[in-house]
């Protein structure tokens, strides 16, 4: 919707594929993007990405979620390791109550 809207569509959504790879955080963010290359430019969307038969270019589109996995973390809780921590937590800590702050784990800054 937005590349539709901008007097230089073509010029930026051009500049954009002349790169390798272009990632996005999600998976509507990259069809969108697809489309918009398909619809306002009249370049062919495949399974890769955007194909620019006139450059003989096919720039990959791929989508790179920024974040953590959940259940990587919710599946740690059952190891051994992690069970001793929070035993010996909770005994050090009886009868008091405890604050925890979680920072950011991704490693995107």
């Amino acid at each position: 919707e937005i590349f539709r809207t901008l007097p230089q569509r073509d010029d930026i959504l051009m500049g954009v594929l002349r790169a390798d790879l272009v990632g996005f955080h999600t998976y509507d963010y990259a069809r969108h993007f697809v489309s918009s290359c398909c619809r306002i430019l009249g370049l062919e969307g495949t399974l890769d990405g955007i194909e620019n038969a006139h450059m003989g270019t096919i720039t990959r589109v791929a989508v790179f979620p920024i974040g953590i996995d959940p259940d990587k973390w919710i599946n740690e809780l059952d190891t051994p390791s992690v069970q001793a921590r929070v035993l010996e937590m909770t005994r050090q800590f009886s009868g008091r109550k405890v604050l925890l702050g979680v920072d950011r784990l991704d490693m995107v800054k």
